[in-house]
């Protein structure tokens, strides 16, 4: 038997606990008798707040246990249905955070507000669908259900926050001109009060992009008014429009030639889109403004890192602040770019700076650096100079230092692991021995068994050189010769170099490998002799062109590979679900004509992962 105190206490408690919304439900929708609504009306009772109020008011000794569980049941029903025909009858207070959260959360059950919660990050950091089902031990389908299901069961019972919600979002696109800015939203208004609340200027935003996900796209920090297809859609034009050949183009041009008899874009999402996905910049000229390629190079853009950090940076920093603030790079770019260009500077193993904060060591350097040419070349082959420092009494900087120098000293060449020979010879010493073991074999050799019979301090460096070396061909499968046993001299290796540009040329900058030789065989370059392996050997080899798997050629400035796989990478985090490559092609109908090559190019990108071989996901 509950005493009449525990029962003050706990009608006490749930006023203060209870959103406002609750408290001012009205007792003549609970669905009561109408004996116990007239009870309830002759003691002024007309919401839930007030039903509170005679519990928590002494000397009311009508609430007997039959009554009390009558409208405990009651309110529960109430609430189990999602409060339903409630809304309108509810006033809805923008600016009262607790009000929004039970419009949000009292509809739900119990599973879809756990996901709600997790996916917006109501009192806790949001996390993707992905994470939020290896969280609770859902397979990743059961996850899409239960979001999808969640996201009716709001729409049916929310029915005057989203709406209300629609409202705000409609304004701000117009306002910004089909962007939502979460930083830049209406003071005052609901979303304002959503982002205050939880301290957290992106929940609005991924909250309407969960609750309109055909409407509304959450990208880069921004929410678009366009579908994720629509986007993609968008992108796909946008490269062929403001292709290179065509920059510097009016922006007014642009929109006018996309919104061309079609519902015209909105300038600010056209402009977030060039910004961020083509990497694209704007100038002022005198018939306006124009679209122009980003005038930072990604040496400028790696130099302004290092600047901002102040010291210097090993190869892998360096390659996640360039990818977190630029998003596309390999680390082999940053590499490339890194030894390639003079701004910078090696001073450790792997560990950049800028060469404008070590002028005065490397003039030291220098002098150091010439007195070590002259040793390598008086003491002939290979020298391990960064040694011989150590020996010299040079600090591990200084080393470095001196090696950049060395770099750049004709005298010697370097040959990598602080390694360096004179440069006397037109050939290394592995090239030459190379040479004179496929002379003896008088014909092709079988690569596994060659790579293998090599000493082990050289065998990395040989199946590099018979991988990539232009003086080898791989006719067969596990086989390697040299290129000379072939009537491909210097001239026929031009008239080949044209051929398969022309081919290229004009099928769009790629081509099979099957209708490449069948050109080539059409001429006196071709016949049987000249397999398809051997053909794209050749080609490869020499730089003309890039081969992809499924035999496929393709011009090297086009990139194909890397565009196909940022296409199938985008796909992947669009879905957020594990995808096998017919999954991914129906999502991306435009990749279908590269089915055979994707599965490889995925399997060689270190950001996807897959376990069977057969479906992939995101690192």
């Amino acid at each position: 038997m509950t005493t009449h105190s525990e029962t003050t206490t706990t009608a006490t408690i749930a006023m203060q606990l209870l959103p406002t919304q609750l408290l001012r439900l009205p007792v003549g929708d609970l669905g009561l008798s109408p004996l116990l609504n007239t009870a309830l009306h002759e003691r002024d009772a007309t919401t839930l707040g007030d039903l509170l109020a005679i519990a928590d008011a002494p000397g009311e000794t009508w609430l007997d246990d039959n009554t009390v569980a009558t409208l405990r049941a009651a309110i529960g029903n109430a609430i189990e249905r999602g409060l339903p025909n409630l809304a309108p009858t509810i006033p809805f207070d923008p600016r009262d955070w607790p009000a929004l959260q039970a419009h949000l959360l009292l509809p739900l059950e119990d599973n879809q507000r756990t996901l709600l919660r997790g996916l917006i990050g109501i009192d806790e950091a949001p996390v993707t669908l992905v994470q939020f089902a290896r969280r609770t031990g859902l397979d990743l389908r059961s996850a899409e259900a239960l979001a999808e299901r969640t996201r009716t069961r709001l729409h049916e019972r929310s029915r005057s926050l989203l709406p209300k919600l629609r409202e705000e979002l409609a304004f701000e696109l117009r306002t910004f001109d089909g962007v939502v800015d979460p930083r830049r939203v209406a003071r005052g208004s609901m979303m304002a009060t959503m982002a205050e609340a939880n301290e957290d200027v992106h929940f609005p935003v991924r909250l309407a992009a969960f609750c309109f996900p055909h409407e509304y796209h959450l990208h880069q920090g921004l929410l678009v008014g366009i579908s994720p297809r629509g986007l993609r859609r968008l992108i796909d034009q946008l490269r062929t429009a403001v292709a290179r050949h065509r920059l510097p183009l009016p922006l007014a041009e642009l929109f006018d030639d996309l919104g061309n008899g079609r519902r015209p874009i909105p300038l600010g999402l056209l402009t977030h889109v060039l910004r961020t996905e083509l990497r694209l910049s704007f100038a002022i000229h005198e018939s306006g403004e124009v679209i122009v390629p980003d005038p930072r190079s990604p040496a400028s853009r790696l130099a302004e890192l290092l600047d901002e950090e102040g010291s210097p940076m090993t190869l892998t920093d360096l390659f996640f602040a360039y990818r977190e603030r630029y998003r596309r790079v390999t680390p082999n770019h940053v590499e490339q770019v890194l030894r390639r260009e003079p701004t910078f500077v090696l001073v450790g193993p792997r560990r950049f700076a800028l060469r404008r904060w070590h002028e005065e060591d490397l003039e030291a350097a220098a002098l150091i650096a010439d007195r070590a040419a002259r040793w390598i070349c008086a003491e002939g082959g290979k020298q391990n100079v960064l040694r011989w420092l150590a020996s010299d009494g040079c600090d591990e900087a200084t080393s470095w230092l001196v090696m950049d120098c060395i770099r750049r000293d004709e005298r010697v060449r370097l040959l990598g692991r602080g390694e360096a020979c004179p440069a006397t010879q037109r050939r290394s010493q592995v090239m030459v021995q190379l040479l004179a073991d496929f002379r003896r074999a008088s014909g092709d050799v079988v690569e596994s068994m060659f790579v293998e019979n090599q000493p082990p301090t050289r065998r990395r460096l040989v199946q590099r050189l018979l991988q990539e070396n232009r003086m080898f061909v791989r006719p067969e499968p596990d086989r390697v010769d040299t290129l000379t046993n072939y009537p491909f001299n210097e001239q026929r290796l031009r008239r080949l170099r044209k051929l398969t540009q022309r081919v290229l040329d004009d099928r769009g900058g790629y081509v099979t490998l099957a209708v490449l030789k069948s050109e080539v065989d059409a001429t006196d370059l071709g016949g049987e002799w000249l397999s398809p392996l051997l053909l794209a050997e050749i080609v490869r080899r020499h730089g003309w062109v890039d081969v992809l798997p499924g035999e496929i050629v393709a011009q090297h400035g086009l990139a194909l590979g890397q565009t196909l796989t940022r296409l199938a990478r985008t796909a992947l985090r669009e879905a957020g679900v594990q995808l096998t490559v017919d999954e991914i092609l129906r999502q991306r109908t435009d990749l279908a004509e590269f089915a055979d090559c994707l599965a490889e190019l995925l399997h060689r990108d270190p950001l996807v992962h897959s376990q069977d071989g057969k479906r992939f996901c995101l690192v």
